[in-house]
């Protein structure tokens, strides 16, 4: 290679190189409102990819670690997806920007067996959407990988003010493209009365779901979060999963609340599964 042609090359590889965005960019679409969160803070939430055909791999929503072998997600997510999945699909892990080809950090494990809750029903607003994956290797559990804490069955309905967490688009299309750094929101509690009557589906709003606001608009899960999670603090200041996103409503759009799964009423399965 001629020497011309090497700083030819060189130069286009560090131009390259600079305009390369940092993990911690906020680019792309986003849950709605959202910041951009830090590398290390929310280490429980893994991102579902499917494989499709000349797109590659494509992030379809989240999910949540709770042991080394198994993540929560949504039922609605995985049973059906809203594409015909084709290929493989995979839990990604350890991740912070999935606008970023790859991240060191990152752990990546194929579907195992899938534990829908018996009780789900494929409706618009299942009053049991929620699923557990058992992936085919065990994650190893550092830094940028963790479990999170749950509720137990007793505990409480969530009040007050949430973390919400994922990667998700910024308006209704789905497996949005140009995602990018994973965002936080933080969202409040809606009266279960006010949920129950802004949430028009087949379904009755029953108390395995609650809502979050704004009602003015502005802070929302969108497509790409359903499945991830809402957190919540313990009495030790711990964050624990009290929510996982359920079918999005008008992502940010005024008057359309964000609605989820309350993992407090789903403890005991969870706990029944992972001993599988």
């Amino acid at each position: 290679m001629s020497s011309a042609i090497k700083l030819v090359f060189f130069i286009t590889l560090i131009v390259s190189t600079i305009a390369l965005p940092s993990p911690s960019a906020d680019i792309g679409t986003r849950v709605i409102g959202g910041v951009g969160a830090r590398r290390t803070e929310f280490p429980h939430i893994c991102s579902i990819q499917s494989f499709l055909p000349i797109i590659g791999a494509t992030h379809i929503g989240g999910a949540s670690i709770v042991t080394n072998r198994y993540v929560v997600t949504a039922a609605s997510l995985i049973d059906p997806p809203p594409l015909p999945i084709i290929g493989r699909r995979e839990v990604v892990c350890g991740r912070l920007n999935l606008a970023l080809p790859n991240e060191v950090t990152e752990q990546r494990v194929q579907f195992g067996t899938i534990f829908l809750h018996p009780d789900y029903l494929r409706t618009s607003l299942s009053p049991n959407d929620i699923a557990m994956i058992q992936l085919v290797s065990q994650l190893f559990f550092n830094d940028w990988v963790q479990p999170i804490n749950l509720p137990t069955q007793s505990a409480v309905a969530p009040s007050g003010i949430h973390s919400l967490i994922g990667w998700a688009g910024t308006d209704e299309s789905w497996l949005g493209q140009n995602l990018g750094t994973l965002q936080l929101s933080r969202v409040a509690i809606l009266p279960q009365a006010t949920c129950a009557a802004l949430i028009t589906t087949s379904n009755n709003v029953t108390n395995t779901h609650f809502c979050t606001g704004p009602l003015t608009g502005g802070l929302s899960p969108c497509n790409e979060d359903l499945g991830s999670s809402l957190l919540s603090r313990n009495a030790t200041n711990a964050h624990f999963l009290a929510g996982i996103v359920s079918l999005p409503q008008g992502c940010g759009a005024s008057g359309r609340p964000g609605s989820y799964t309350m993992v407090s009423m789903f403890a005991n399965w969870i706990n029944q599964i992972i001993l599988i």
